[in-house]
């Protein structure tokens, strides 16, 4: 069963101290791993692709790279467009989307992200324990 796992990282500085939380793919070649990353700034949510690269669909004004992001909530699904980073390997997931999934899975719903013809289903095991740990 996949859990979510934490890493610290403590700085001289409060400036270059930061945590991660994280839960892996319980495929290496084909899955998605999810990628809670807190600085003294701020908290952010990437996607991180496991094997193939994630296929841009569109770019915006700026030609960054945009892909659709689906996140369902228990029964009912939430549509966003999330930056798709240099090397196609990453998805930087918008603040909304970031909020939406932290108060969910802290209200223990089930929580499915959809993005690029993959899928994955985010656990409770562990989360609220590490994620009272990284704020």
């Amino acid at each position: 069963m996949r859990k979510w796992k934490l890493k610290c990282n403590k700085a001289s500085s409060c400036e270059f101290t930061g945590s991660r939380l994280y839960l892996p793919p319980e495929n290496e070649f084909s899955e998605v791993e999810v990628d809670i990353i807190k600085t003294s700034r701020e908290k952010l949510i990437y996607l991180n692709a496991k094997g193939l690269e994630f296929q841009a669909e569109q770019k915006d004004s700026s030609e960054h790279a945009i892909l659709p992001v689906a996140i369902h909530v228990d029964d009912q699904e939430h549509c966003y467009s999330a930056f798709l980073l240099q090397g196609n390997q990453r998805i930087l997931l918008p603040e909304k989307a970031c909020s939406l999934i932290i108060s969910s899975l802290l209200d223990h719903k089930k929580v499915t992200i959809f993005v690029s013809n993959r899928s994955t289903v985010l656990t409770n095991e562990h989360f609220i324990a590490h994620y009272s740990k990284l704020t």
